[in-house]
């Protein structure tokens, strides 16, 4: 809930009320799987008010209000009965379960729901909506490739904290690229002077996969190496998609994203340790549609 989440929305009705009549939004970004919840209408992280966390000091996008409803004026609380009493609604959801629930409410209803969430509740939408069972995704490494960069430009704590455990750990098979903290250097211009020593990099060495952490560093990236799209096949850990990148210098190259405000310390050791371990490694159980539980590589 970090950013411009309300003009986002506002953006998002105005858009969508151009194809279709009494629009409304359904706001839930509950993800149980990385401690985060919605509980009367406030955003918690590991039971804590998430202004109270180490988003509330974030020092590009701080998020220092934890209910939802001064968040997003004109919001207004409700539960899966009462999805359509407001123009915007906001939905606790303590556990997975819940978004299950939530998501089956929202898949039956017609195309004026916008559904507002995290990978918490996409996720729930996607167990509804399977799409035809391919074989497990495994990907090669490039001729010769072994190395791994992280290039990071996040300034969140629980990126520090992951950057300190990654370090600890030094590796000539891991290169560590970091967005700089100038005072006098907004964070676009952070964004886009990481992106150009990325691609630089990327162009003189063999990379088995990056790990970008912090979207505006990820965009930025992506924008320079001139990416036409990401094949996301699979998530690596909780909340760290994966896929091949399409076009552009770095075509075929593993890619791994991560938001900055995300993951416990050792998760970006884990990422590199299960890059470097093998592509066949199960990296979550994902729920199949009859409760038993299946690898995902």
């Amino acid at each position: 809930m970090r950013g411009t989440v309300a003009a986002q929305l506002d953006g998002a009705i105005r858009a969508w009320s151009t194809a279709h009549d009494n629009v409304i939004a359904v706001v839930c970004p509950a993800f149980p799987d990385l401690g985060r919840t919605v509980v009367d209408g406030v955003v918690l992280v590991d039971g804590v008010p998430v202004g109270d966390t180490a988003t509330g000091i974030d020092p590009v996008t701080p998020r220092t209000e934890s209910d939802l409803l001064t968040i997003i004026p004109g919001s207004v609380r409700g539960t899966l009965d009462t999805v359509g009493s407001g123009r915007i609604v906001v939905i606790d959801a303590r556990t997975t379960s819940d978004l299950d629930m939530l998501a089956a409410r929202l898949a039956a209803a017609d195309q004026s729901v916008i559904m507002v969430g995290s990978g918490g509740l996409s996720a729930a939408l996607g167990r509804l909506w399977p799409v035809e069972t391919a074989s497990p995704a495994t990907w090669l490494p490039r001729q010769g490739a072994s190395r791994v960069l992280v290039a990071v430009s996040s300034l969140h704590p629980v990126t520090r904290q992951q950057l300190e455990q990654l370090r600890e750990k030094p590796s000539d098979q891991v290169k560590i690229m970091t967005a700089t903290q100038a005072v006098n250097v907004s964070a676009a211009e952070a964004a886009a002077e990481l992106a150009d020593r990325v691609a630089t990099e990327l162009a003189t060495g063999h990379y088995l996969a990056a790990v970008l952490v912090g979207g505006d560093g990820a965009a930025a990236i992506l924008r320079r190496l001139a990416v036409d799209r990401v094949v996301v096949d699979s998530m690596i850990s909780a909340g760290c998609p994966t896929g091949i990148v399409v076009g552009g210098p770095a075509d075929g190259l593993r890619l791994i994203t991560k938001s900055g405000g995300f993951g416990q310390p050792d998760t970006l050791i884990r990422i590199v340790d299960r890059l470097h371990n093998g592509a066949d490694t199960p990296a979550v159980d994902r729920p199949r549609l009859d409760g038993s539980a299946r690898p995902q590589t």
